[in-house]
Formats: structure tokens, sequence, C-alpha cells
């Protein structure tokens, strides 16, 4: 009776150590497995969020570009230049505007006397150049002299253009339709009032398309307002 109570004793307990370490090892296994899991989850996230990132500031940077590239900008530059050499500083200036295809919407010279050698004079220039020159042309403007100012400021006008250009497209559209109607009128006052309508239609369109006009002018050649001053010493 003895040796059955210690047999089923030592199975008893043989049976717990076998559970504790089944226990543990699954712990530790689970634990183990979670750990790794978690590692891989993380590392796996941060591959993800790196690249979603990545992909996220590349489309910004290429949306940035595309809105730069399709803006709109009018480009303005103010300068002031003393020279010593007035006559020579006007011929360059000329051949300069030439060589980048600009050219001078107003020219002015004033001072100097035949009387008074010692005169000064000073020349009032505002120039138009193709805006891909605009940058070239002021990095050349050391050569008429020294420049003793100068600033630039670009204008985006970009929302006012496009808001004009579909006004535009709408008023087109609304032309389209009122001479469609004027085709198919059957009584003199529908048709003056077609007409009426259409006059205010084409008098819209033709302000409309003057404003692109001088918005496609200022956007295509930038401005440069130059002061050419003469001076006995710089």
């Amino acid at each position: 009776m003895k040796r059955m109570l210690a047999l089923l004793m030592t199975l008893m307990l043989l049976t717990g150590l076998c559970a504790c370490g089944a226990g543990s090892s699954g712990d530790t296994a689970a634990s183990s497995s979670g750990g790794a899991t978690n590692e891989m989850t993380g590392t796996d996230s941060g591959w993800s969020n790196g690249s979603t990132q990545d992909a996220t500031q590349e489309s910004e940077g290429q949306s940035s570009a595309s809105v730069y590239q399709d803006a709109k900008l009018i480009r303005r530059a103010y300068l002031q230049v003393q020279t010593e050499t007035f006559d020579q500083a006007v011929a360059s200036l000329e051949k300069m505007v030439a060589e980048c295809g600009g050219y001078f919407q107003s020219a002015s010279v004033e001072g100097g006397s035949l009387r008074n050698q010692n005169a000064t004079r000073w020349g009032n220039y505002t120039i138009r150049l193709p805006q891909e020159q605009f940058d070239t042309f002021l990095g050349r403007t050391g050569e008429l002299g020294y420049v003793t100012s100068q600033s630039e400021n670009s204008e985006n006008v970009s929302q006012q253009y496009y808001d004009t250009e579909a006004r535009l497209k709408a008023q087109r559209t609304k032309q389209e339709r009122l001479l469609s109607l004027l085709e198919k009128a059957d009584s003199m006052e529908t048709i003056v009032a077609l007409e009426d309508a259409l006059s205010e239609v084409e008098y819209e369109i033709e302000s409309l398309t003057t404003s692109l006009n001088e918005y496609d002018s200022l956007i295509s050649h930038s401005t440069i307002e130059l002061t050419l001053d003469e001076v006995g010493t710089i």
C-alpha cells in the first residue's frame, strides 16, 4: 500500500514537473515568437513608413516643380548704373539688348550741354527681354559700368490668368449658344433680345482676350527699368 502511495505521488510529481516545464517552454517560445514577430513587424513597418515618406516627399517635390513650371510669373528688375564713358555704355547696352533678343520699350537721354562740356547726362530705359534671358542680362550689367543699385521681383499671376482664361471659355460657350438660338428665332422681339445679349458677350470676350494678351506679353517678356548715370569719377 505504501509502495502504491509512493508510486502515485511520484507519478503526480513527474506529471506536475512536465506540465510546468511545458508551460515554461510555451511561454518562452511565445515570448520569443512574439519578440521576433514584433521585431519583424517593427522592421517591416519601418521600411513601409520610410518608403511611404520617400514616395510622399518625391510626389510633393514633383508637384512643387510642376506648380513652379506652370506658374505664370511676371519678372521685373530695377537698376542704376554709373559710368565715366556714357556713349560707350549706351552702345554696349544696345548691343546687350539685341544679343538677348530684347527691345527698348522706351528710352530717353537728358542732361549735357554744348556750352558746358562737364555737364553730365543720364539715360532712362525700359527694356523688354524674353524671360529666359532675364538672368543672363542681369549678369552682364556690370559691363556697362558700376552698378549702384539693383532689385528684382517676381509676381505670380497664375490665379488671375487661369481665372480669366476660364471666364473667356465660358463666354465663348455662351456666344455659341446664343448664335444657335438666334438661328432658330422666329420673332423680331426674340431676335433683338438675342442680339443685345450677343453684343454684351462679344464685348466681354474682347475685354478678357485683351487681358490675357497683356498677361502673355508681361509673362513672356520680362521688364527691366535701367538708369544710366554719367559721372566724372566712379
